[in-house]
């Protein structure tokens, strides 16, 4: 493993003090590169690879951010939680969820393939609302984007829920609507950064075009349908997405 994947995933592991760090990343490559080692080592001790997610995907964030593409990162297994989960508040420095729509794969993902929009419509057994679940420690005020890609981009799992459709209805008209122990604090019609199967192609073609194999059942994170919010320990969120149905997860203290 080289210096760089080891401080990422010492750092991971000890959820230690974030900060740029541009000696060790100082492009998107080196980033990946760091990722791939530093997530490969430590989903050996959370129950393997058990999805992917996609992050910045909206047009504005990629302006945002000048970057040309969205970023990527792994979902440990054991991180991936069903509706109604309780979620200690200790286990987390700066807890933040974003709610998204997600894809579970029906079929296995290999190299040497090109994935599309379309392909991956027919490839997904089940879209599914999903609270992504993220630990951004001391980040706020700093988002040097390799930095970010290497420690990857602050996963700690997500809450599913259901009962999810085998074929997306018309985006425009799904409405998005997140309650933070019973007050409404997002109501958005086709809130959806990107069309989820594009979403799903890009993770799919990214993954794969680093060698992983990518398992029938993986779940795949499309993008989240309101800005980056922190929930409050004792509290319940709930999300609910139309015909996808809803997910909801508490804070205990």
């Amino acid at each position: 493993m080289t210096e760089a994947s080891q401080f990422v995933l010492d750092n991971l592991q000890s959820r230690g003090w974030f900060a740029p760090e541009p000696g060790y990343f100082g492009d998107n490559a080196a980033a990946y590169g760091a990722q791939d080692e530093a997530l490969g080592e430590l989903a050996k001790a959370r129950g393997g690879i058990g999805g992917y997610k996609i992050a910045y995907n909206s047009s504005a964030q990629l302006a945002a951010l000048g970057q040309s593409q969205p970023g990527a990162a792994y979902v440990c297994a054991a991180q991936i939680v069903q509706t109604g989960a309780k979620l200690a508040a200790a286990d987390y420095d700066n807890l933040m969820i974003e709610p998204e729509i997600g894809a579970v794969l029906g079929a296995e993902l290999v190299p040497g393939k090109t994935y599309t929009a379309a392909d991956m419509a027919g490839l997904v057994a089940r879209w599914l609302p999903v609270f992504e679940l993220l630990d951004r420690r001391n980040s706020d005020g700093h988002f040097h984007v390799p930095t970010v890609l290497a420690h990857n981009i602050f996963n700690e799992g997500a809450v599913l829920g259901g009962p999810g459709v085998a074929e997306l209805p018309e985006l425009a008209a799904l409405h998005s609507v997140v309650f933070d122990n019973g007050a409404r604090v997002h109501d958005a019609a086709g809130a959806a950064p990107q069309d989820p199967a594009e979403a799903a192609a890009f993770l799919a073609n990214h993954f794969t075009g680093r060698g992983q194999v990518m398992k029938a059942g993986s779940l795949l994170l499309c993008g989240t349908h309101m800005p980056i919010f922190k929930p409050e320990a004792g509290h319940e969120l709930r999300f609910e997405l139309g015909a996808l149905g809803a997910v909801s997860f508490s804070i205990v203290k």
